[in-house]
């Protein structure tokens, strides 16, 4: 029994080994492909370690300086919308978490908004009635609220005791009061779970962009790196290839590399974060 047991632990090991190597060499060849001339990205094509690292192609990002707009609108949508959205979400799910007349059906209707929608000619139409075209708002609005992670928090606020509520309101406290000085300090996990989530949804905003904003000030990160990998920004970047393809590696790393800064600090709460809805529905 034990020779089995330890034969699996090592069949998993090794099973989970090759899959964060798998997961993880993409992003490694993209960050040594930014570092190194186009000689050596031919003929290694299995990059482990730049042999003669350079960083030519992040100088000439930083001296041309077309990626900082885009750069700075992603990250004002990354933190207005998360904070707004984390808000908004845990308000309407606070609210639902109470027993009253019609709250499953609310709940179904806004449950069916996962698999319904009306597609891309009346969401245009839409946005265009709101005054919400070419404006940064386009990519906050429409996101405010996930439906998943909606459920996922009305079912961590149901599973608290009523008793803390009830508690909280012989002591003259509001459901304003219990929102904000109960109920959320003891979310957290959820909390930084969600907004996580949200964080890195809002970062990797391209659709939006793309289809609803003309306007190139106000267009974000991942559209622009679009441009940039799929050539549609022009060939100024060098005259040679191989600078071009070692720009589009480093426009990649600055693109990633800030929201995955993000998880260490959260990693403490992600796995409770995650387990919420898995005990009660």
């Amino acid at each position: 029994m034990n020779n089995k047991k330890s034969f699996f632990r090592t069949l998993n090991l090794v099973f989970f080994a090759l899959l964060n190597i798998a997961m993880i060499y993409p992003f490694w060849h993209t960050l040594v492909g930014s570092m190194i001339s186009f000689e050596e990205y031919s003929n290694y094509k299995l990059l482990l370690f730049p042999r003669e690292p350079n960083f030519d192609a992040y100088r000439e990002i930083i001296e041309r300086g077309d990626i900082f707009r885009p750069l700075q609108n992603t990250v004002v949508i990354t933190v207005l919308g998360t904070f707004l959205s984390l808000f908004a979400t845990a308000w309407t799910a606070y609210g639902l978490s109470k027993d009253f007349l019609g709250s499953r059906a609310i709940m179904t209707i806004i449950a069916l908004t996962m698999f319904f929608n009306g597609g891309l000619i009346p969401q245009y139409l839409l946005y265009k009635h709101l005054g919400l075209l070419n404006s940064m708002w386009v990519y906050i609005v429409p996101a405010l609220i996930n439906t998943f992670f909606l459920i996922i928090m009305r079912t961590n606020f149901s599973g608290f005791p009523k008793e803390i509520e009830e508690s909280a309101k012989v002591d003259g406290c509001n459901e304003f009061g219990i929102f904000f000085r109960i109920i959320l300090p003891l979310s957290k996990p959820v909390m930084a779970t969600i907004g996580l989530f949200y964080a890195v949804g809002f970062w990797n905003t391209f659709y939006a962009s793309l289809m609803f904003v003309t306007e190139a000030g106000k267009k974000t990160l991942y559209e622009y790196i679009y441009k940039i990998v799929s050539n549609q920004e022009g060939s100024q970047f060098a005259t040679s290839v191989a600078f071009g393809e070692a720009t589009k590696f480093a426009n990649i790393v600055i693109a990633v590399v800030p929201i995955m800064l993000v998880y260490p600090f959260l990693q403490k709460y992600f796995v409770n974060g995650t387990m919420v809805g898995a005990v009660k529905g």
